[in-house]
């Protein structure tokens, strides 16, 4: 956020003072939480300059607050819970706000206090004063703005604050007295302009930002400058999220026009609380998406170096017939000798036709004691080499099983998956998605004997009602209805539209009796099939319902898909398995095609 964004935010947050301070928390170390309520409403304030990004405005958040507050925390409620924020007041447009409240000493007695949000770059902190005396601050002070024993020093201002009256001619004058190309002249002018909204002002004048400033293009970029001056000063604004080149999120004010603009909003607040809650959503969901990521390569690596080791390990036991060969050639043959032989001729007779051949021997030994260590050498290798295959195949089934595991939610290329930074149900689910999936991956780990680092923390944003469950819709919502298809008159066919829909089918919906249904070897939906009123299943009915499934599978654009059907009391899910991920055994297979419905397969 810029600090003209700030400025809209403070103008219309105003409308709501005075309001009364009923608690204030700390969710993370950068943030406070003011929860404020008048006669007609009841907000929560968020001052937050956690991961560089500056915050300011009402929020809907839900966060879980440390059990123990911190000091700074304790020593906001101590002077302002119980007491009234009245007016809020900026620097020009530089991010720095002032909060002024009326609180209470450590007497009880009334006392006005001035809240300092310093987001202003280098030294950013938020602190308490009480006249010119600082309280307490978040961060150390830092002696250059926030200093104790002195009154707060803003930052110095060197830029144009559009907001003020300015004579004729004098902006396009100013960007002819800075050095620099256009993009550099507009950046170091004018207060509280971001680096978007300077690209925005350029796009609109038709500039790229490498141009030498002239007289011409100076007065281009006035004209556009001096309308947003006009817009600030009557508090015009088209609040709307927009999306950067990364596809993330982007808040402002006003028009953004290199970005692609994703929604407005009729308020600046509203459109606050929205990209709030989004930006929160995804960065908990990114953070947990490389933390799983990595855990999962880094079991799946281990995995894949043990079974190497022991792969080759197999191979080199795989020689231990060889022993067993010289052992009997050397006793077939009845020859002995004196102890510092290296070799002894024998006849070979597994060789077609036999042949003469020359053993090795340990000169330590005689031919007889050689035969006897070759035997022992023989028999250890035989039991290593019986383990090592039940080893590579335990391991071959952990490899299998961390890939079915996440096979809903990791790419072929070991990425999770990337959800749409817009969709802020899809980035809620997935974060419950892939916290589940990160548990179910220390279990793996746990049972592989790997050593894994600390444990993932908590969610920070709590799980809301509409994701809390495995699937919050109804088994009718499921339902295929099919018009005039003779195949399955008599019969319900429920389909998963996605892992929490798979789910909800094999959890909640599957009764004895059911057929289920899924493309072999591929993602896709699950598939139930029901017949009604004691009706039996017809192999018509099995087709139909396997073409679906295949129509509804990573198969879909394949001539012939295979599809497995069993009866749905065959169909489990394992604990702590991931949404949508079963096992199943009795399976039969049918090869369908993806023709439209009602095609007749040719099985």
């Amino acid at each position: 956020m810029d600090g003209i964004t700030f400025y809209a935010i403070r103008r219309e947050i105003e409308r709501y003072l005075p309001m009364r301070v009923q608690k204030i928390y700390q969710p993370e170390k950068g943030e406070v939480s003011f929860s404020l309520w008048n006669r007609v409403s009841k907000e929560q304030l968020l001052l937050s300059l956690e991961g560089n990004k500056p915050f300011f405005g009402f929020s809907d958040e839900k966060r879980e607050n440390p059990k123990v507050p911190s000091g700074f925390c304790l020593g906001l409620r101590k002077r302002l819970e119980g007491g009234v924020l009245s007016r809020i007041s900026q620097e020009g447009l530089d991010r720095v706000l002032y909060l002024f409240f009326t609180g209470h000493d450590d007497f009880g007695n009334p006392q006005e206090y001035m809240l300092v949000f310093d987001a202003a770059g280098k030294g950013a902190n938020i602190a308490l004063y009480r006249g010119n005396d600082l309280e307490i601050s978040m961060e150390p002070p830092s002696g250059d703005r926030i200093c104790p024993g002195e009154p707060y020093t803003p930052p110095v201002p060197d830029r144009v604050n559009l907001t003020d009256a300015l004579p004729d001619g004098y902006i396009a004058r100013h960007l002819l007295s800075q050095p620099g190309n256009v993009y550099a002249a507009l950046s170091a002018s004018f207060a509280g302009t971001g680096k978007d909204l300077v690209t925005s002002i350029l796009s609109q004048a038709g500039f790229t930002g490498n141009e030498v400033l002239s007289e011409e293009s100076a007065r281009t970029l006035a004209a556009f400058l001096e309308d947003l001056s006009d817009r600030l000063r009557t508090g015009t604004f088209s609040p709307a999220l927009y999306a950067n080149k990364n596809g993330e999120p982007v808040f402002h004010v006003l028009p953004l026009t290199h970005l692609e603009r994703k929604e407005t909003f009729e308020s600046v607040l509203d459109g606050v609380k929205r990209y709030r809650s989004l930006t929160l959503a995804l960065e908990e969901y990114r953070s947990l998406r490389a933390k799983t990521t990595s855990l999962y390569r880094k079991i799946l690596d281990k995995l894949e170096s043990r079974y190497t080791a022991q792969k080759q390990d197999y191979d080199n036991a795989k020689d231990c017939d060889k022993y067993r060969i010289w052992a009997e050639l050397i006793d077939a043959s009845g020859k002995d000798g004196p102890r510092g032989l290296t070799g002894i001729t024998v006849l070979n007779y597994y060789a077609d036709p036999p042949e003469e051949m020359i053993v090795p021997l340990d000169p330590a030994l005689s031919p007889r004691e050689n035969a006897r260590a070759y035997y022992s050498k023989y028999g250890k290798l035989s039991r290593a080499r019986k383990r090592l295959k039940e080893s590579l195949e335990e391991t071959e089934q952990e490899i299998e099983r961390l890939r079915s595991l996440g096979k809903n939610l990791i790419r072929d290329d070991g990425q999770v998956r990337e959800v749409d930074p817009f969709d802020e149900h899809a980035l809620r689910e997935s974060i419950q998605e892939v916290t589940a999936l990160y548990s179910r991956l220390e279990k793996v780990a746990l049972q592989s004997g790997l050593k894994l680092g600390r444990p993932l923390e908590k969610p920070r944003i709590k799980p809301q009602a509409d994701v809390s469950c495995a699937c919050a819709r109804a088994p009718r919502e499921l339902r295929v209805q099919p018009e005039n298809v003779p195949e399955l008159e008599g019969y319900h066919v429920y389909v998963g539209r996605n892992a929490r829909e798979n789910d909800y089918l094999v959890t909640h919906v599957k009764r004895p009796g059911d057929i289920w249904l899924h493309a072999k070897g591929v993602k896709g939906a699950h598939v139930l099939l029901r017949p009604i009123s004691g009706n039996k299943v017809t192999p018509e009915a099995i087709l139909y319902a396997a073409k679906i499934a295949a129509q509804n599978s990573e198969a879909k654009d394949s001539p012939k898909v295979e599809v497995d059907w069993v009866n749905a009391k065959n169909v489990k899910k394992p604990g702590g398995a991931p949404p949508g991920f079963v096992t199943y055994t009795g399976q039969k297979t049918v090869v369908v095609s993806c023709s439209p419905p009602g095609h007749t397969d040719q099985i």
